[in-house]
């Protein structure tokens, strides 16, 4: 059984802490809420509650940071007892962050993909300043594509990773210098997120990421509980 950690790619208001959240909910992950009683990570039911308190209450949307969990942080002793335990930890990222891949060695990289309607509907409810700009956006991808990358929607659709793309390592080479994902040597496993608006949808493809990452604990019904109080606080 692996103890890595593992990065989860997305830019903001995709969701992508939900789906980290979701993933917590295995025994082998450990949440960022600093008061995670180490003693019960096999508790489903204390998993559940716990990750739960990242949901708001509909009046609470605008203050939504509130709720979420922080990050961990590699220095910290929480960190290091969880790591003495071979638990394992998920650190976000909006983009992609060469000194943070170099930092956490992670096994794994899980990137969202088809998330621009979730991500209006999420900007729109939580009304914040924050910016809907974002590395991966069309508009970059049209200033700097060669003649011969692929179209904006193929490139999407394999989370902008060269390397699940069949081009010449010439064309490859030119796109990694503007979308560097590609030219890592950690896996990347893609999240399709528009299977949030259907419920059986977004479990059947939590399943599989639970089995990608080598994860034999998927609950369905916790995590269609707190799929549930989700989607409801985001009239979906």
């Amino acid at each position: 059984m692996t103890t890595d950690d593992v990065i989860m790619m997305f830019p903001a208001y995709a969701g992508g802490k939900f789906i980290s959240n979701c993933l917590c909910l295995s025994r082998q992950f450990v949440p960022g809420f600093f008061n995670f009683d180490l003693n019960r990570i096999t508790d489903i039911d204390y998993r559940l509650n716990t990750i739960l308190k990242t949901i708001p209450n509909k009046d609470q949307m605008s203050n939504w940071l509130r709720y979420e969990f922080g990050e961990h942080d590699r220095d910290s002793d929480f960190y290091k007892l969880v790591k003495r335990k071979k638990l394992r930890c998920i650190r976000t990222s909006n983009g992609f962050d060469i000194k943070l891949i170099e930092q956490w060695k992670p096994g794994n990289i899980v990137k969202l993909i088809n998330y621009e309607k979730f991500r209006l509907l999420a900007y729109g409810l939580k009304k914040t300043h924050r910016s809907l700009d974002d590395e991966d956006n069309q508009g970059r991808y049209n200033r700097l594509c060669g003649t011969l990358w692929p179209t904006y929607d193929e490139f999407a659709a394999v989370g902008f990773d060269s390397r699940k793309l069949k081009v010449d390592d010439a064309v490859r080479s030119d796109i990694n210098q503007f979308y560097p994902l590609g030219s890592i040597s950690i896996q990347t496993n893609l999240f399709d997120q528009s299977t949030i608006f259907d419920k059986q949808l977004f479990l059947n493809e939590m399943k599989k990421l639970y089995l990608v990452l080598g994860l034999d604990d998927f609950n369905e019904e916790a995590t269609s509980i707190f799929y549930t109080r989700y989607a409801t606080i985001h009239n979906i």
